[in-house]
C-alpha cells in the first residue's frame, strides 16, 4: 500500500509540475508578445533600404537602415497602445501606435505612416554599429 501511494503522490506532483510550466510559459509568452521591446523592419530585412527601429527595455529607441543611423532618443507611453518618441538630435516628436502584437506604425512629423513588423522581441542591431 505505501508503495502505491507514494507512486500516486509522484504522478500528481509531476502532473502538477508540468501544469505549473504550462502557466508560465503562457504567461511569459503572454507578456512578452504585449511588450513594445524589440526589432521592427519596413519590409524583409533583405534590402539595404528597409528601415528598422529597436525599442530597448531601458526606454530608448534606434531607428536605422543597415549601415546607418538614422535616429536615437528616448519613448514613453502611458497606456502601452500609443508611444511618443523624442529625438535626441533635433527634439523631434513623432508618435507611435502599437497594436498589441507583431505590428507598429510610426508617423512622421508631415503624418505620414509607416508600418514596421517584428522581426525579433530582443533588441536587435543588424549591419549598424551604434556609437557610445
Amino acid at each position: 500500500m505505501t508503495s502505491k501511494k507514494t507512486g500516486i503522490f509522484l504522478v500528481l506532483l509531476l502532473v502538477s509540475i508540468c501544469i505549473n510550466i504550462i502557466i508560465y510559459s503562457y504567461a511569459l509568452h503572454k507578456s512578452s508578445a504585449s511588450s513594445i521591446i524589440g526589432t521592427y523592419c519596413t519590409g524583409t530585412g533583405i534590402s539595404e533600404n528597409d528601415k528598422y527601429i529597436v525599442f530597448s527595455r531601458d526606454g530608448s529607441y534606434t531607428c536605422y537602415k543597415q549601415y546607418k543611423v538614422l535616429e536615437v532618443g528616448k519613448y514613453e507611453t502611458t497606456d502601452s497602445t500609443i508611444y511618443t518618441l523624442f529625438s535626441q538630435e533635433n527634439a523631434l516628436e513623432r508618435a507611435v501606435v502599437y497594436n498589441g502584437s507583431n505590428t507598429v506604425y510610426v508617423f512622421d512629423t508631415e503624418k505620414h505612416v509607416a508600418s514596421y513588423d517584428r522581426i525579433s522581441s530582443l533588441p536587435t542591431f543588424i549591419n549598424v554599429t551604434m556609437r557610445s
